[in-house]
């Protein structure tokens, strides 16, 4: 009977409502801030202490009305807790509310009781008794309060007599309780005494739950002032919109603690009159009740939580528990960051702008399409590159369109490798320290770091995907393993290629599984010929790659880079094994102590990768702050860790009979301290964190012009035709045309120019255009600040 008190759906199914539920409204939420950060941001600066005091004695005095509410139910029926163990019992019956599928605390509210020898059936009734009376005060409450709201909704006026007839109701529904209870338990043959509370008691109990209200609301509002300065209509507005939204969203049987269902009936009541500062509010409304809440739950309940946080410390020792904790702070970390840039303005439309603008466009039905960064026309983004994994993220982007997904989904895939990392090698090694240690290891990979913090790429999100390919296949798991690999081959063109590659791979270590071996390399062939024979160049309407100039060092054609090979040997190696080449080398193999030699063969399945960068014409490829080395990363550990397994076992045997008899060392915990000590130096190296030599300290900085350029973003119409210089093109890109500066003045409707330091090379791209615009009559300058231009077409 316990568990039935919500609606008869199926867990699985209850779970899923609720996180839909939740996510829709955490992007909604998260859209109205994103439109209204710069007005937003401007409050949050600052808060007024005194207040924030205030809200936490409103809200403890609402937990503390309803402690001693319980404990009084519990007297009246012959049952006596102190104030503390009545606190206990209550408060962690309230903090039972956020596990999902427990919405009503019932069962936790039941199982503590009965701890102190208090029935469940009349733990149940009290409980009824309390979430009736409970629910009766807020809407009295807030209907109240509603009443002297200006041009307040009629419906919630209307609340107004429902929280009375619900008071009216009360009265009598105690008697009818009583028999349905009574029934019920005769039906399951149960014979118990139940104390029933008179109309008087339950009075009683209205009246000290209507004081709990009025702390409450009078908690929010101070929250809300300080932070907003409120009018008196604002005030009782706010009155009103927090019993009613918690009323909302405690009848909601789907979320958890009506997570989410509370915060947007309070936003909904506050938008007309508050706009976006209603989501603020509703928002640290429940923030800080929450805080409230779980500094009682520590107070009142700290015998039972201090072995909860000991089985959690517990779990933290653990390796598993220490390679998800790490894990989590690496998206968490790397989320931040990521987005944190881009409201600073520093991605840009190479390659943020780009993979957004596809992404957002697919969205609205115009497949595959952006706008050529390189020239003015419309083309599908196969002109460039085949990384159509661009494609799983317009879905996303009806809910929510925002290259906030594409950045935070990128820092949780690769956040995700490290699980991976962890799982594959304690599988092939048998050993969960060493196998943890990989992991973080592969966390702090500094090439990986700077990889998640240079925009959005597939080719990122590779490190994660190759490693989840072996992993499925060392454990016969087929189906993750085709899974695996179809995700590798969308993130780009060249990476299908390892699929192949790999199929041989097998194909050699196990013929008994020479079908599947078979079928990925035809897959990879076939889906590599099919990108390159025919999607791409038809994109192209059959011209030349514009990337093809970059390998014109060895030739263009397939033809002439044989030719180049046979009669110049040492330009070759001077590409695979020249000053630029070793600096690559040391950079991919010294985080993990060159280990991956030992297994070369693991390390040459991410041959297409290395053969675009080293012999591409440019430096960047052969750099490590780039994106570049994005799946490498993920064979570089795989290697590593077959490589590992290689050395213990050739040295092993060795090391038993000769070395461990002194030292008193396993070899495992020898490369333990070699890959901590491998990782430290190179990370400290080279990481971009704050520690290191080499740190990326942008996201830190001031960002004065980022506001202006949101400003000026935000006047722009989608339909709109823009060019943009790089850093501002990646804040514009959900529309058909985004041209890049000094590209498409012909047909923009608006420019905006942030032009790069004097001398740089962007500066000499665009400073002479700039200087053109300045005086052409068609454009007009309608903002400007510092090196910020922002013009219109006026004819």
């Amino acid at each position: 009977m316990l568990m039935n008190l919500s609606f008869k759906l199926p867990k699985t199914l209850k779970k899923i409502l609720a996180v839909l539920v939740i996510g829709v409204v955490f992007l909604f939420f998260l859209k109205i801030l994103q439109q209204n950060w710069l007005e937003i941001s401007d409050k949050l600066i600052r808060p007024k202490i005194s207040w924030l005091f205030f809200g936490f004695c409103g809200f403890s005095g609402y937990y503390f009305l309803r402690i001693y509410a319980w404990r009084k139910l519990l007297k009246l029926a012959g049952y006596f807790l102190n104030f503390k163990q009545a606190g206990e019992v209550l408060m962690l019956s309230e903090f039972a509310r956020y596990v999902p599928g427990n919405i009503w605390s019932v069962v936790g509210r039941v199982s503590q009781s009965e701890k102190y020898g208090i029935p469940k059936t009349q733990t149940l009734y009290a409980t009824i008794i309390e979430i009736l009376t409970l629910l009766a005060a807020s809407v009295l409450i807030g209907g109240l309060a509603g009443l002297f709201v200006k041009d307040f909704a009629v419906w919630l006026k209307l609340l107004a007599g429902l929280g009375a007839i619900s008071v009216t109701v009360i009265f009598w529904f105690s008697k009818l309780l009583k028999l349905i209870i009574k029934w019920l338990l005769a039906k399951f043959k149960i014979q118990v005494d139940l104390e029933v509370y008179s109309l008087g008691q339950i009075y009683a109990l209205l009246f000290v739950f209507v004081l709990a209200w009025l702390a409450y609301v009078l908690g929010g509002l101070a929250l809300s002032l300080a932070f907003f300065d409120l009018n008196l209509n604002q005030t009782f507005l706010i009155l009103a919109a927090m019993p009613l939204g918690w009323f909302l969203g405690y009848i909601s049987f789907l979320t958890p603690s009506g997570l989410g269902v509370r915060e947007a009936s309070v936003a909904a009541i506050l938008k007309n009159t508050l706009g976006s500062s209603s989501v603020l509010i509703a928002a640290f409304t429940r923030f800080g009740v929450t805080l409230v809440e779980f500094f009682w739950v520590l107070v009142f309940a700290w015998r039972y939580l201090k072995q909860f946080l000991l089985q959690i410390w517990r779990f933290l020792r653990q390796p598993k528990g220490l390679v998800i904790v790490v894990s989590a702070a690496f998206g968490l970390y790397f989320s931040a960051i990521s987005v944190l840039m881009h409201s600073k303005v520093i991605t840009g439309r190479f390659d943020l702008g780009n993979m957004d603008q596809v992404v957002w466009n697919t969205s609205q039905g115009r497949i595959f399409q952006f706008t050529n960064p390189y020239g003015e026309e419309i083309a599908s983004r196969y002109i460039h590159h085949a990384d159509v994994i661009l494609l799983l993220f317009a879905p996303i982007y009806w809910l929510y369109a925002s290259p906030y997904v594409l950045l935070v989904a990128q820092a949780l895939i690769v956040a995700f490798g490290g699980w991976l990392v962890y799982r594959l090698a304690k599988k092939i090694l048998g050993h969960e320290w060493l196998a943890a240690f990989l992991a973080l290891s592969y966390l702090f990979y500094p090439t990986l770091q700077r990889a998640v913090m240079f925009d959005f790429h597939g080719i990122t999100l590779g490190a994660t995907f190759s490693v989840g390919m072996v992993l499925a296949y060392t454990e016969k798991r087929w189906r993750a393993f085709w899974i695996y690999a179809a995700l590798l081959a969308m993130c780009k063109e060249e990476l299908v290629l390892m699929v192949a590659t790999f199929g041989l791979f097998i194909l050699w270590r196990e013929r008994k599984e020479w079908r599947k071996a078979i079928l990925a390399t035809i897959f990879g062939l076939a889906y590599f010929a099919m990108n390159f024979l025919w999607l791409m160049p038809a994109a192209r309407d059959w011209q030349p790659s514009k990337y093809n100039f970059q390998y014109e060092t060895l030739g263009s054609k397939p033809s002439e880079i044989l030719k180049t090979l046979s009669e110049n040997p040492k330009l070759f190696l001077s590409m695979v094994a020249g000053n630029q080449a070793r600096h690559l080398y040391a950079g991919l193999l010294g985080p993990v102590g060159f280990l991956p030699l030992a297994s070369p063969l693991w390390l040459a399945v991410a041959w297409p990768d290395f053969a675009v960068n080293l012999f591409n014409d440019r430096i960047e490829p052969r750099l490590l702050n780039y994106h570049y080395q994005g799946t490498i990363t993920g064979f570089v550990f795989v290697a590593t860790i077959f490589g590992i397994a290689a050395v213990r076992k050739r040295a092993g045997p060795f090391w038993e009979r000769n070395i461990r008899n002194r030292l008193k060392f396993k070899f495992e915990t020898v490369i333990i301290v070699l890959i901590l000590a491998t990782t430290a130096i190179e990370s400290y190296r080279l990481s971009p964190l704050p520690y290191s030599q080499r740190k990326d300290m942008r996201v830190y900085w001031r960002a004065p012009m980022a506001p202006i350029v949101r400003q000026a973003v935000a006047k722009i119409p989608t339909e709109a035709k823009v060019s943009a210089t790089n850093t501002v093109g990646a804040q514009l890109a959900h529309r058909q045309y985004l041209f890049q500066f000094p590209l498409g003045i012909e047909k923009s409707d608006y420019i905006l120019i942030l032009m790069a330091k004097a001398g740089t090379l962007e500066w000499q791209r665009n400073h002479l255009a700039a200087e053109a615009l300045a005086k052409d009559q068609r454009f007009k300058l309608i903002g400007q600040k510092d090196n910020f231009y922002f013009y219109q077409r006026v004819w």
